[in-house]
């Protein structure tokens, strides 16, 4: 049903990953993955599609779709990032982020961010609160990394997350 096809910045119809697998191999091997070189590629595949369908479920993306008809949400149309770059195709940083986001799926699932603490109530006076969810505290491996990514991207300028979480802090 699924068929592993990487987008190469044109917009390709039917993409289902932002990254290879020789770049995730890559990316694995310079941050010390070691258990991601040792699956066979149609794993590897399936968790890139798996990370890449995540990426676009939880980004906003910055501009516009390059084409209508393209698998995936970027490339975009030519934007200007934070640092005044333009972007064109798929930039670095989306490719590291679904390599690690592959990896990390290996042993975590994208459910463990929905067990993120999230405040909906707050009260002052005698100091309350209400939560939504389950509690994390940010510290799991897949936790992290999409905070640090999430706010890699947006610092970059090629969109934002779409999940927030609020830490609330007494003085």
């Amino acid at each position: 049903m699924y068929t592993f096809q990487v987008e190469d910045g044109s917009g390709v119809v039917g993409a289902t990953s932002y990254a290879s697998i020789s770049q995730s191999d890559s990316f694995a091997e310079f941050w010390g993955y070691s258990d991601w070189l040792l699956l066979d590629d149609a794993d590897k595949e399936k968790l890139l599609m798996k990370a890449s369908s995540f990426m676009d479920s939880q980004f906003k993306w910055r501009s516009h779709m390059l084409k209508k008809d393209q698998g995936l949400l970027f490339p975009r149309k030519t934007f200007v990032d934070s640092e005044n770059r333009e972007v064109k195709g798929i930039p670095l940083a989306i490719i590291e982020a679904v390599s690690e986001f592959a990896i990390l799926l290996e042993n975590h699932s994208v459910e463990d961010l929905e067990n993120v603490k999230t405040l909906i109530k707050q009260s002052y006076g005698d100091s309350s609160e209400e939560y939504l969810g389950g509690y994390q505290d940010g510290s799991t491996p897949f936790v992290a990394a999409y905070n640090r990514i999430a706010s890699k991207l947006k610092h970059l300028g090629y969109g934002g997350n779409t999940f927030k979480q609020a830490e609330l802090i007494r003085g």
